[in-house]
């Protein structure tokens, strides 16, 4: 894969660990009133607010790491 691709999955990367870490502060600051914002309409039952808690710190570690490599790999070539 050439730097082009590369630079273009560190900027899907980076946009994606942002949104994710975005929904998380609003979760912890909201608490399970941010669910009507992240989801409107959506019919959610209390379990969401906690799994979403659970996931999405795992989730912004994946894509840090997924970020860092993107990132060594275009310094690579």
């Amino acid at each position: 894969m050439g730097r082009q691709h590369y630079g273009l999955l560190v900027g899907k990367s980076k946009s994606i660990f942002r949104a994710t870490k975005e929904r998380l502060n609003l979760l912890n600051e909201r608490g399970v009133e941010a669910l009507n914002i992240l989801y409107p309409g959506l019919n959610y039952g209390g379990m969401l607010y906690y799994q979403l808690l659970e996931s999405l710190p795992k989730e912004i570690s994946a894509e840090s790491l997924n970020l860092r490599e993107y990132i060594l790999k275009s310094m690579e070539i």
